[in-house]
């Protein structure tokens, strides 16, 4: 079968027993991955010449119903062309069983002329530790990165072409980019038009950094997508841009901070008028979020609308286990 840049592909398979028969009864999921077509390499040092197997074309999640599954994909344009054979592996698995089958039936060169380019680069979404932690940046020195890639022409993730691999830059230092492309996983049945990259940082020193990544789809489209972070100390509890928002504000308002554990949190907001009575005290307790969002509705204790005036707050959050414990002092007006 002859497999052409920015054509789309289409494989189906099946799960087979021991008899050669499909296993109707097998359901799970799978990963199906297309090699470019083989390489020769000179072994130097043995002076032996080795065949080695082509990069990625296309890496994705396939779900399994009914022992068949299959995927789409479209080539993207950094393929070798020399028309050789390329490889097709798929390895299936559930909480039972795994296996695994291959085939090098696939002849890699040539171009579809007919497919139209939309000059549009994917779509990246830069996420710390977690996707659920959205708009974080306070990291420890051990840390996870996480970028959602979408396109709908489809992702170029071979990282064989030349200036277009799935790249990491930290402080625009170009001489030592991140090659983020072998990190890249597609989404169940996104036919290569969406994944996340994971790419786990180690000790980092602490600081404030910027990075940029740079993402290609199958037409060599690039984007480049920036965001910051700072790395604090993981031996303590750490609290940055405590605000409430709208300040001032006339009816409702949300108190936002960033913190750096990955253990759950609990938290007190006490509200005070300026000669220091407590009026209203809101609570919350085993918080996940790193950028965390509190809503108040301007109400006191018993319900009522507070009157037009400053008033003092007071933020206490304390990790569930009770190891680390901090107090910041902030300040909200309410103008009606």
């Amino acid at each position: 079968v002859q497999i052409k840049a920015l054509s789309t592909v289409s494989i189906s398979g099946s799960v087979r027993n021991s008899n050669g028969d499909i296993d109707n009864t097998f359901e799970g999921e799978g990963f199906v991955t297309v090699f470019d077509a083989e390489k020769q390499k000179l072994i130097k040092d043995l002076n032996e010449v080795v065949v080695k197997q082509g990069g990625v074309i296309f890496n994705g999640r396939v779900s399994i119903e009914n022992g068949n599954f299959g995927t789409e994909f479209v080539v993207p344009k950094d393929i070798t062309y020399e028309n050789k054979n390329g490889k097709v592996v798929a390895y299936i698995f559930n909480d039972e069983t795994d296996g695994i089958g291959f085939t090098t039936n696939v002849i890699v060169g040539g171009t579809d002329s007919t497919v139209v380019n939309d000059n549009k680069g994917p779509e990246a979404e830069i996420f710390y530790d977690d996707l659920n932690f959205e708009n974080s940046y306070l990291v420890n020195p051990d840390f996870k990165l996480l970028v959602k890639l979408t396109d709908d022409t489809g992702l170029n993730t071979t990282g064989t072409g030349v200036g277009h691999k799935l790249e990491g830059i930290l402080n625009d230092d170009i001489e030592n980019t991140i090659d983020l492309s072998s990190n890249f996983t597609g989404d169940l049945n996104s036919g290569g038009k969406s994944g996340v990259i994971e790419y786990n940082f180690f000790d980092k020193e602490p600081g404030s950094y910027k990075l940029k990544i740079k993402a290609w789809d199958v037409f060599n489209n690039l984007s480049e997508t920036e965001s910051f972070f700072t790395v604090v100390n993981d031996e303590s509890l750490v609290l940055r841009d405590v605000v409430n928002y709208p300040n001032p504000f006339s009816s409702t308002t949300t108190f936002t901070f960033q913190q750096n554990l990955d253990k759950p949190i609990n938290l007190k907001i006490k509200v005070y008028t300026i000669a220091g009575r407590l009026i209203k005290e809101i609570e919350e307790n085993n918080i996940l979020e790193k950028f965390v969002k509190i809503p108040w509705d301007g109400r006191d204790e018993d319900g009522s609308i507070l009157a037009n005036g400053t008033y003092l707050y007071k933020l206490i959050v304390e990790t569930v286990d009770s190891q680390y414990k901090e107090n910041i002092l902030g300040k909200l007006a309410i103008i009606k």
